[in-house]
């Protein structure tokens, strides 16, 4: 359904709405005044400021009861469900231009005007004063169908906007007959004329419903923070004022007899040109100086992002060669080199040496993703067999699983084909793969299982656990940024390891997956494309 703003936003969807209510609250005044004027006999009120008739008792009420509607909803409700009254405001504006339409066209139908304001309409001298054109009818139809259609879903707001921007079509020319002098666009062959209130009216009213919902459709074009709505937003206005201004320039100097009405229409021309010129060069250079801005922008964000990631690099480099140097000073301990421990104290240096380990991985992760996840180019690809990498992963994670007591078995298929891939940023995947199953592998008599194979010109690596496994919900997450299935014995990570590997994966072309279940383990699989298949696509 057509969801309500929120008011807390400074964008230019937030400014638009904001014109919701000094639009409404001005229809009300008008409206208002001249409801006053025919229910309390106050003829100043009634006057016309412009064209020979005033607004219609009915025009004004229908008009007063849609201002009141909006102003409240803009005000007081725009957080609540305004969906039926909207709805029901539709219906009566619809039901009031269909019954004074039939009146005119001679239906047997109550007179509606007659019915609600008695007194005015006989009152009144010949008729026109007190009664609604049909012009402001078919408008209050339209406006209705507006109503009506913004109370639909959002597929629907597009009709919505079409039929207020028709509405506005007909106030402006209705606007522009005044402004000229000719009846003929504001009235309907020998009916009553529309009023020039009325058609302020109906103006202001539909441009507020376009601003009460400018994220959507039409009003989207004006309403907009790009460079488009930015144009259109100077663009239009101005081009409809200069359109008037020519127009006005032209039927002045023919009212006074300045020039005639050939050298008026050239006049006319030579101003519009030039306004033309002189609107599309001030477009120009705002653009300019937007474009400007941006550049200047992306420069100091690329300059930003390489501090940030000379820093990053630095810091991880400078984070891992005290965690080797103490991992080989625990290994040291370790294996006796400075003397004889016995077996309590050998089982906590190993704690703490899988916890060092755990560091150096994640400082690696981290170094990794800013060289792989940012900068694809950073891969040097070269056809290779997948089994290289494979058996460098594993050697450099024997002596950690040997740790544990878990024995890690590697099967190859014969007919291996090769892969195009950068074989460190592979080899750092099959690590990662491992890396996890050790951590999650029970550690008494705990078997790995990695395998390649190839299937329909592709090659599967397949890194197999007999750890707890996961639930759906944890898999569906695995390959997110900053997710994890479950923490490990020793650790929990930074959920970084499976998003690097995905990322990498995916840049050769290839799919990551996991196959898991609670209690049954887990198994990953790298689906790559082989030499033969990228060759064929």
């Amino acid at each position: 359904m057509v969801p309500d703003l929120s008011t807390g936003s400074d964008s230019v969807e937030a400014r638009f709405v904001g014109l919701v209510g000094p639009l409404a609250l001005l229809v009300a005044v008008i409206s208002g005044g001249v409801l006053v004027g025919w229910l309390f006999g106050v003829h100043s009120l009634l006057e016309p400021f412009f064209g020979p008739k005033s607004m219609s008792p009915c025009t004004a009420l229908v008009c007063f009861i849609t201002s009141n509607y909006l102003l409240h909803w803009h005000y007081f409700a725009k957080h609540l469900n305004m969906k039926l009254p909207r709805l029901l405001l539709g219906v009566f504006q619809i039901a009031v231009g269909c019954l004074v339409l039939m009146h005119y066209l001679h239906f047997n139908t109550p007179d509606f005007e007659e019915l609600l304001f008695p007194l005015q309409v006989s009152e009144s001298s010949d008729g026109a004063q007190s009664r609604m054109s049909p012009t402001t009818a078919f408008n209050f139809m339209c406006l209705g169908l507006s109503f009506v259609y913004l109370h639909k879903r959002v597929r629907t707001i597009y009709i919505a906007q079409l039929i207020i921007l028709f509405l506005i079509s007909i106030s402006m020319v209705c606007l522009i007959g005044y402004l000229f002098g000719e009846p003929r666009l504001y009235s309907v062959g020998d009916y009553m004329q529309m009023s020039f209130p009325a058609a302020v009216c109906f103006l202001l009213l539909g441009l507020a419903l376009l601003f009460a919902w400018p994220t959507y459709t039409v009003s989207a074009i004006f309403a907009n923070s790009r460079l488009g709505g930015y144009v259109a937003r100077r663009l239009l206005p101005l081009s409809l004022l200069m359109a008037v201004l020519g127009g006005v320039l032209c039927l002045f100097g023919e009212q006074y007899k300045l020039w005639s009405w050939s050298l008026g229409s050239a006049a006319q021309a030579v101003f519009e040109a030039t306004f033309s010129s002189c609107l599309v060069a001030a477009i120009a250079v705002s653009l300019n100086k937007i474009e400007c801005e941006r550049e200047d922008f992306l420069r100091r964000k690329e300059k930003l992002a390489a501090q940030r990631d000379n820093f990053m690099a630095v810091l991880t480099h400078d984070l891992k060669n005290p965690l080797i140097g103490s991992e080989q000073v625990l290994t040291a301990l370790i294996t006796g080199q400075t003397g004889h421990l016995n077996a309590e104290q050998t089982h906590v240096l190993e704690l703490v040496k899988r916890s060092n380990h755990e560091l150096i991985l994640m400082v690696q992760n981290l170094l990794a993703l800013y060289q792989y996840d940012r900068d694809a180019s950073v891969f040097e690809f070269a056809e290779m067999e997948l089994e290289v990498p494979v058996y460098e992963a594993v050697a450099g994670l024997k002596q950690l699983a040997s740790l544990r007591n878990i024995e890690i078995e590697v099967n190859v298929h014969q007919h291996l084909p090769k892969v195009r891939g950068d074989a460190a940023a592979l080899c750092h995947v099959v690590a990662n793969l491992l890396q996890n199953a050790i951590k999650f592998s029970p550690e008494v008599g705990a078997k790995i299982v990695i395998e390649l194979l190839p299937k329909d010109e592709r090659v599967l690596v397949r890194v197999q656990d007999q750890g707890p496994g996961m639930a759906d919900e944890a898999r569906e997450k695995l390959f997110t940024n900053f997710r994890q299935g479950q923490s490990g014995p020793f650790g929990s990570g930074t959920g970084l390891g499976l998003y690097l590997c995905y990322q990498i994966v995916q840049a050769h072309g290839g799919e990551l997956s996991c196959e898991s279940k609670l209690g049954y383990g887990s198994t990953f699989t790298v689906d790559l494309p082989s030499v033969s298949s990228a060759g064929h696509r």
